[in-house]
């Protein structure tokens, strides 16, 4: 499953102006899932069902459009959400 998400707001990654996100979530495996609940336990998440997380489903979103988790949480609102709403649906499809 790959989504693109036109972004509302442009946002600088790595260098690059970026007005849209490809969320490949093909490419995950269960060892991406795994470290993506590592580390929003590590990072205070106490969550009971880590899918519930918005943190979680963002580490998961960073890791299927291929930028740092940062990239991620620094989106605007709305952006952000959308983002989340795809990892919403990858999860509980």
């Amino acid at each position: 499953m790959s989504k693109k998400i036109s972004l509302k707001n442009e946002v600088d990654i790595n260098g690059q102006k970026v007005n849209e996100l490809n969320l490949n979530f093909d490419n995950l495996t269960g060892n991406d899932l795994l470290v993506a609940e590592e580390t929003a336990r590590t990072l205070g998440d106490k969550t009971p069902a880590i899918c519930y997380s918005m943190r979680y489903q963002a580490i998961i979103g960073a890791k299927a459009a291929n930028v740092a988790i940062d990239d991620i949480q620094m989106l605007k609102g709305n952006d952000y959400l959308s983002v989340i709403a795809e990892v919403n649906n990858f999860l509980f499809g």
